[in-house]
């Protein structure tokens, strides 16, 4: 309490050193008494720099917020217009109001060459791109323009992001319309349709809590041009190549104020994934709250990561996806939702690899050789209703879900062959009702219901019979057969009080949270005369699991001027139970945690501003961590656990600095962050040549992170380029139990990435991206730690694209990407090419173009990483030279 009170002491001693805000205004007209209309009114300091700006309105006048400790400062007035003098007027009273008169200046058209500036506006926590001015006549979706604008970060996945923060929305004319599975969007909708890309700081998307309850989310907001809002519009798209490749598409757009559309049929063995069009990159600030989810999927029938590079370079597929949202508006505010998402998929991946395990006195070496077929059926469908007011919001999502996947492997591993099936099925049921009303005192109450089931069923089969020596008595077997089955529901309510007129805003909240959960599992070994017995070495898992969990949480939120602050203290009491009485398993466990979080955000300028945080977190393991039946993971991998629940404790603090200038277009950010959890247990692996054996054993394990980031982002106007800069070093400090040795180690990693996107000449622009990293792993020297190698790797990967336009309607592109990777004194190189030419018949509506893939005809590709003592490397197949001819119709 004596913290928090000298918290509270502080944030008043703060607000009292800034004094309220003030108003400068005035009105500019010409000689003539005319009223000059949209000149641009700029308030700058000493330095030179903008600290307020905005244009005169219709009539020519003008008013701008200022805090009146600013006259302590030299400040100045600068008004500009096209066809006039530019007026600088120094500023010594903030109350008076200046008129001002401007001076009419001719303009030399003989000097003056047309260009469209790039333009970004600003108004309060709202900054505004004109998508005309970004975008070039080779752009197709928004897509294709959101990475030109500065500040404004799209990566492979579709992640977008704003001065390094990912965005929380992804709003079409203020509609959440495609919920947080945004990339279909700014992959599909047409770039001459949108006016406007909004980004919305500080967003609150429940409208009854603006004002009322801080937030720092970003999110994005596309602004349709009225033009398109009147009729159904679309794109129908058919190609055919070689070797055998296919690539359609049909889609639907429609937004208008009462009913929005964006519907997607897709159909592809070019490599492209579709399961892509159905990630969602943010959980709700509710379901991240949620930190026990549903438990980990256990088997697994490959043990090897996929390559670096763009998947169609790899993916041998064959897919097909729905991807059908639509939004209704009815005149009463209710806004009813559906997000359908179908995908069947059919994909191969062979790989050959083999990784090495440095232990004291041993080197232990694995290695495989595998081809892997997948076959994925999903269904994801999703249902809400919502009013979003000013006096009340209300919104109910049901959501159920299906995915199965049967994979067969056949795989070659240190000198001995098998085949594996795994089917895996998922089903998922959720229902989540939010009520957040406004009282008549001005006050709110906020309550929320979250209820699901989740059942995930998975079998794995290997044949022949594997690891004798340790499954099966040393004795030859058929095969083996294990399966896993976790059925979980959950529940969550919760009750909030909101005192949100005063100084410092409350929260009040208390909530209830049931889990039960049950993991049943059996090992199956089918001997050679057909009979099946059970593994011998462990007793069946048949484990339940209930938590129940009732808490509170107390949140101050302070703001005035250029200070925000909020303060959460979180107290929860908890009753775990897990039994199986297989292994004479009966726990119970009684806990009460407080998990206190603080968040400082200080307004340096009106755009920039330093933010602070720190938490404290206590974490408790889930039923992944306590079963004590054998597990056999995949075919070289075997765990069980000793029963002991895993406790973690995490202090986590961070600083950040974030620069804005929007009228010169420059963005900055950086900052560095720490954390540290300190763990009851580890986990301990017996590693031999054929398989790893693991246990969570009661040991105290300690791991830290340290991180400093930055990047920036810039227009150039002399240049017509955008051109960006990250850059990140990473520090991990963690432990390994091998064998019965504690290994602790350090790794760091150091990450840099320029980009540049540039107009050259008139019909040629230039793009280029490139990251560099380094990476270094290294064990810890203490008394008694085993002496090991260090490992060290540089990849460096950049990608160089041409666009030539020699014609209005012929577009060409060459692109050329190059991977360098260097360990020790092997080191590997590739160079791929990709070539498109595009015609547009614009009478036609329609696009002609083909696409060449991998020029080169790279066919093998190998690559190797470290993590620890751990050193792995692998060799793919790729797809080879392709060539598709498509053609789009647009409707």
């Amino acid at each position: 309490m004596k913290h928090f009170f000298m918290c509270l002491f502080f944030m008043g001693w703060y607000a009292f050193a800034f004094a309220q805000q003030k108003q400068i205004q005035g009105n500019i007209k010409n000689r003539a008494g005319t009223a000059i209309a949209y000149a641009s009114v700029m308030v700058k300091n000493e330095r030179n720099h903008i600290v307020s700006f905005k244009a005169s309105d219709e009539k020519g006048d003008f008013a701008l917020l200022l805090p009146d400790t600013l006259i302590l400062y030299p400040i100045r007035l600068e008004i500009r217009h096209l066809g006039y003098k530019t007026i600088k007027l120094s500023i010594t009273d903030l109350k008076k109001n200046y008129p001002i008169v401007m001076e009419e200046q001719a303009i030399d058209l003989s000097q003056v060459e047309v260009k469209s500036r790039p333009r970004i506006d600003r108004r309060g926590d709202t900054l505004s791109y004109e998508v005309s001015t970004f975008s070039k006549n080779e752009d197709r979706s928004i897509g294709d323009v959101l990475k030109r604008m500065p500040g404004i970060e799209v990566n492979d996945k579709g992640e977008i992001k704003y001065n390094g923060k990912s965005i929380s929305n992804f709003y079409i004319d203020d509609d959440d319309l495609l919920n947080d599975r945004y990339a279909i969007g700014s992959k599909t909708i047409r770039h001459d349709m949108v006016k406007r890309v909004e980004i919305l700081q500080n967003h609150q998307p429940i409208k009854v809590l603006r004002q009322r309850v801080l937030s720092d989310a970003v999110a994005l907001n596309l602004v349709i041009k009225e033009k398109a809002k009147l009729k159904l519009t679309g794109q129908a798209k058919i190609g055919l190549g070689a070797p055998h490749q296919y690539d359609s598409e049909l889609n639907t757009v429609l937004f208008n104020k009462k009913y929005k559309m964006l519907n997607v049929l897709k159909a592809n063995n070019i490599g492209e994934d579709l399961l892509a069009d159905f990630t969602a990159f943010n959980q709700s600030s509710f379901l991240a709250a949620m930190d026990n989810g549903h438990p980990q999927a256990l088997l697994s029938a490959s043990t090897v990561a996929v390559p670096e590079l763009p998947k169609n370079q790899y993916y041998f597929n064959r897919s097909g996806s729905l991807n059908a949202n639509n939004l209704v508006n009815l005149k009463n505010g209710i806004q009813l939702k559906s997000n359908i998402n179908v995908l069947s998929d059919r994909n191969v991946l062979e790989y050959n690899s083999f990784n090495d395990l440095y232990l004291e006195d041993d080197t232990v070496h694995y290695s495989e050789e595998q081809k892997v077929f997948k076959s994925l059926f999903l269904t994801d469908i999703s249902l809400s209703a919502e009013a979003n007011k000013e006096l009340y919001y209300f919104r109910n999502r049901l959501r159920v879900a299906y995915t199965g996947q049967p994979i067969r492997a056949e795989l070659g591993s240190n000198e001995f062959e098998l085949d594996q099936q795994l089917n895996d099925h998922i089903s998922d049921f959720s229902n989540h009702l939010e009520y957040v009303p406004m009282l008549k005192n001005k006050n709110i109450i906020r309550a929320e219901w979250y209820t699901s089931y989740y059942r995930n069923f998975q079998k794995l089969t290997i044949w022949p019979g594997i690891n004798d020596q340790v499954l099966n008595r040393d004795s030859a077997y058929a095969r083996a057969e294990q399966m896993v089955q976790t059925p979980s529901w959950f529940n969550k309510m919760s009750l909030a009080y909101g005192l949100v007129n005063g100084l410092i805003k409350q929260q009040y909240q208390i909530g209830l949270l049931n889990e039960i959960q049950q993991l049943k599992s059996a090992l199956r070994l089918e001997q050679l005369d057909g009979h099946t017995n059970p593994f011998e070495g462990s007793d069946d898992n048949n484990l339940r699991w209930t938590r129940s969990r009732l808490y509170t949480n107390a949140i101050y939120e302070y703001k005035m001027e250029k200070l925000e602050a909020s303060f959460s203290i979180p107290m929860t009491w908890q009753i775990i139970r897990y039994q199986d009485h297989n292994f004479q398993v009966d726990n119970h466990k009684r806990q009460f945690f407080v998990n206190p979080s603080l968040r400082l955000k200080v307004m340096t300028t009106v755009e920039d501003f330093i933010s602070l945080n720190y938490s404290y977190n206590n974490k408790v393991g889930d039923i992944n961590n306590v079963y004590r039946g054998a597990i056999l993971l995949n075919y070289r991998s075997l765990q069980s656990n000793d029963a002991l629940l895993q406790e973690q404790n995490n202090h986590q603090a961070g600083l950040s600095y974030n620069f804005q200038h929007a009228i010169t277009m420059l963005f900055l950010h950086g900052g560095l962050s720490w954390s540290k959890a300190t763990a009851n247990a580890i986990l301990s692996s017996r590693v031999t040549n054929n398989i790893t054996q693991t246990v969570l054993v009661p040991l105290s394990n300690n791991v830290s992170t340290f991180s400093v980031y930055g990047g920036a982002s810039k227009y150039i106007f002399v240049f017509g380029a955008t051109a960006a800069i990250k850059a990140s070093w990473d520090n991990a400090r963690y432990n390994q139990l091998l064998n019965g040795h504690l290994f602790p180690y350090a790794n760091s990693t150091f990450s840099l990435s320029p980009s540049i996107e540039a107009r050259l000449w008139s019909a040629i622009s230039l793009s280029y991206n490139a990251t560099g990293t380094w990476m270094k792993s290294k064990a810890v020297a203490k008394e008694g730690t085993p002496s090991l190698p260090e490992q060290q790797i540089t990849l460096y990967d950049q990608s160089v694209q041409f666009n030539f336009a020699p014609y209005k309607s012929l577009f060409m592109t060459v692109t050329g990407r190059q991977q360098f990777r260097q360990q020790k004194r092997q080191h590997l190189s590739y160079f791929f090419v990709d070539a498109n030419v595009r015609y547009r018949i614009d009478k036609w509506h329609s696009d002609i173009e083909m696409n060449l893939i991998n020029l080169a005809d790279v066919k093998d590709y190998e690559t190797y990483s470290i993590s620890g003592n751990r050193f792995y490397y692998s060799h793919y197949s790729l797809r080879g030279r392709m060539a598709v001819l498509k053609y789009t119709f647009s409707f």
